[in-house]
C-alpha cells in the first residue's frame, strides 16, 4: 500500500499491516469521482484521503461500508474548501452559499439581513479563528452538504433574531406542505378520493395553531433544530420543550381528525380506516421531515 492508503491509515492510527489491500483502489477511485464531479478543483490526493479518515465514526471497523454511507464528492469540496483552494471556494459559493435565499426568505429582514446572514456563513465557515480550523470541516459526509448548510444558515438566522428577544414568523403554508404523508396502496386511494378534505382539514388545523406553537414545528421540523436548541431559545429545560412539543404535534393531530370528519361523509368502517392511517402516518411523517429537503417537500 503507498500514497492515499497510506495517508488513509495513518489519519485512523491503525496500523498498515492491517488495511485492506483494496483500499487503495477504493480511495483512487473515490478521488476519481470528485475530481469529475468538481472537476476545476485538483486536490492532493493524500489529504483527501486523510480528510475522509478524519470523519469515520469507527475506524477501527469495516472501512468500506463507513466510505459507502460518505458523500464521498461533497468532502472533496469541503476538503478543498479547507485548503483554502479558489476553485473550492468558488464552487462553495455558486452551488450552495448562493441558493440560501430561498430558506433565508423565511426569515424578516430582507435582502439585508439574507446578505448578512451569508456573510457571516461564509466568515463562520471557511475562515480559521481561535486557533481552531474553518467549520466548514465540521461536515462529516453524513447527508446533503447543501442540508447542512440550510441548517447553519437557519441557526445564524435564529442567532440574530434571538438578539432581539424575537419569535420567527411561521409560514402555514409552507408548514403544511412540509408535513405530509408517506405513499402507500391504502393511502394512495384515500388520497385519491379526499385529497382536498386532507389539505383543507390540516391547514385549518395547523392555523389554528397558537403562533408559538407553529414555531416550535418550524424550529423542529423545517430548521432541523434539537430540544437542547428550543429550550436555549425559549429559555427553558430540554424536558419543557419536549413536553411542549409533544403538546403541539397531539393537538395538531387532533384538530385534524376533527375537522377531517365534518368535512368527509363515509361509512363507520371507512372512517375509523382513515382516522388510524392519519394518527399512524402523520407521526412518521413528522418525524421522517428531518430526513426530507424542506425546499423540494412531498406533496400532500
Amino acid at each position: 500500500m503507498s500514497g492515499m492508503g497510506q495517508a488513509f491509515v495513518a489519519a485512523i492510527a491503525r496500523p498498515t499491516s492491517d488495511a485492506d489491500p483494496t483500499l487503495e483502489a477504493a480511495l483512487q477511485n473515490l478521488y476519481q469521482v470528485g475530481h469529475q464531479t468538481w472537476p476545476e478543483l485538483v486536490l492532493p490526493p493524500e489529504r483527501f484521503a486523510s480528510h475522509l479518515a478524519e470523519r469515520l465514526l469507527e475506524p477501527q471497523g469495516n472501512l468500506h461500508e463507513q466510505l459507502q454511507a460518505l458523500d464521498t464528492s461533497a468532502l472533496y469540496l469541503t476538503c478543498g474548501c479547507l485548503l483554502g483552494l479558489p476553485p473550492a471556494l468558488l464552487a462553495l459559493e455558486s452551488h450552495f452559499v448562493g441558493e440560501l435565499d430561498r430558506v433565508l426568505g423565511r426569515f424578516p429582514g430582507g435582502p439585508t439581513l439574507r446578505e448578512e446572514i451569508k456573510q457571516r456563513i461564509r466568515t463562520k465557515l471557511l475562515v480559521a479563528a481561535d486557533g481552531q480550523a474553518p467549520k466548514i470541516g465540521g461536515y462529516t459526509g453524513r447527508g446533503e452538504l447543501s442540508r447542512w448548510l440550510k441548517v447553519v444558515a437557519s441557526r445564524e438566522a435564529l442567532a440574530l433574531m434571538r438578539k432581539g428577544n424575537r419569535e420567527v414568523p411561521t409560514d402555514d403554508r409552507f408548514l403544511a406542505e412540509a408535513i405530509s404523508p408517506n405513499e402507500d396502496q391504502e393511502l394512495a386511494y384515500l388520497k385519491a378520493h379526499y385529497r382536498r378534505e386532507f389539505k383543507v382539514a390540516f391547514e385549518e388545523a395547523l392555523s389554528g395553531l397558537a403562533p408559538r406553537q407553529r414555531a416550535l414545528l418550524r424550529y423542529q421540523l423545517v430548521d432541523g433544530l434539537s430540544i437542547d436548541d428550543l429550550g436555549v431559545i425559549y429559555g427553558v429545560h430540554r424536558t419543557t420543550a419536549a413536553r411542549w412539543l409533544e403538546k403541539v404535534r397531539a393537538e395538531l393531530l387532533d384538530g385534524t381528525r376533527e375537522r377531517l370528519i365534518r368535512g368527509i361523509k363515509v361509512g363507520p368502517a371507512e372512517l375509523d380506516s382513515i382516522m388510524q392511517l392519519i394518527q399512524s402516518q402523520l407521526d412518521v411523517s413528522i418525524q421522517r421531515i428531518l430526513e426530507t429537503d424542506p425546499e423540494s417537500p412531498p406533496d400532500l
